[in-house]
């Protein structure tokens, strides 16, 4: 990747031959709207890359996603072994494979070069070096090590209600102006949340499409990174309580022996949310209380 200079100023340019190898490993996958299979860019790749990166170079330097790559078809995926409400399936969005692919290029080559690492160190989901091992090993170790000089550790789980789907464009906006990313790639991505539409898809059947105004797309290559974007600023109040994230759960720790309580941390949590438009869901945020083997103490 490098920066060319054209007659509308600097753009961003990616070659052929560095989207070749990205077209000859794609994995089967379900194509968009365009029914192009996977198969065709992964067996065609050299012959393809020009045509691709032409196509990729025209949108990036531009700032402007192609209207076909806003379109989605939406699958709904069950939560729940037998669901019973529309509340307990999951919206896949499917968009096209090109599609796909340029969102992942735009991820690794600046989006995630423009975040501070230490204000996504906290999240363990949609990250090159996250997982849930690491997620689980991180809990493990900071709840043992708290437990050595507290008789307890209270654990608050927090639940957003259909984190992906509320989130707000201008919000999200916001944020992600004051990355460091190049104006086209920042134009690029708000066109890519701008003018959307959806259909959904059940058995043959496809309904009419929808426009969106709100939300990122789950499935997509940009959608998870952007949700990492929005919740990068959630952050406890004190330096002792540790806050850490898989995905949009978001789990606290809160030491026996803290400066700050947790009905204030939590507090300031509903506030963020208030700020950010997002719905905590109170029924589904629990409490774990750890405490050290024969301990006794009295919790508000």
């Amino acid at each position: 990747m490098e920066e060319r200079c054209s007659g509308l100023g600097k753009t961003l340019y990616i070659d052929d031959f560095e989207l070749e190898p990205y077209l000859q490993r794609l994995r089967p996958t379900a194509p968009g709207l365009d029914a192009i299979p996977s198969w065709f860019f992964s067996k065609c790749s050299y012959e393809l890359a020009d045509i691709v990166a032409f196509i990729f170079n025209s949108s990036f330097s531009s700032g402007m996603v192609p209207e076909h790559w806003r379109r989605s078809v939406v699958t709904p995926v069950p939560k729940v072994a037998r669901p019973i409400s529309i509340s307990e399936f999951r919206p896949i969005s499917v968009t096209p494979i090109l599609s796909r692919l340029a969102e992942k290029l735009v991820v690794k080559r600046w989006l995630f070069p423009a975040l501070d690492p230490t204000t996504v160190s906290d999240q363990f989901a949609f990250r090159p070096i996250g997982s849930t091992t690491c997620a689980l090993t991180f809990f493990m170790h900071h709840v043992t090590r708290l437990l050595e000089d507290n008789s307890y550790v209270r654990c608050l789980m927090i639940d957003f209600s259909k984190a992906f789907d509320v989130v707000r464009h201008d919000v999200l906006g916001a944020k992600l102006a004051q990355l460091k990313l190049p104006p086209s790639v920042l134009q690029w991505i708000i066109s890519f949340l701008n003018g959307r539409t959806q259909q959904v898809k059940h058995a043959s059947s496809f309904s009419s499409f929808k426009p969106i105004n709100m939300g990122i797309v789950q499935g997509s290559g940009l959608g998870p990174t952007l949700y990492i974007v929005m919740a990068s600023d959630l952050k406890p109040l004190s330096v002792i309580n540790i806050l850490f994230k898989f995905a949009d759960d978001t789990t606290f720790f809160v030491p026996e022996n803290t400066d700050i309580d947790i009905s204030v941390e939590f507090e300031h949590f509903g506030c963020w949310a208030k700020d950010n438009h997002m719905i905590m869901n109170l029924l589904k945020t629990k409490e774990i209380v750890f405490c050290r083997p024969s301990a006794r103490s009295f919790l508000p």
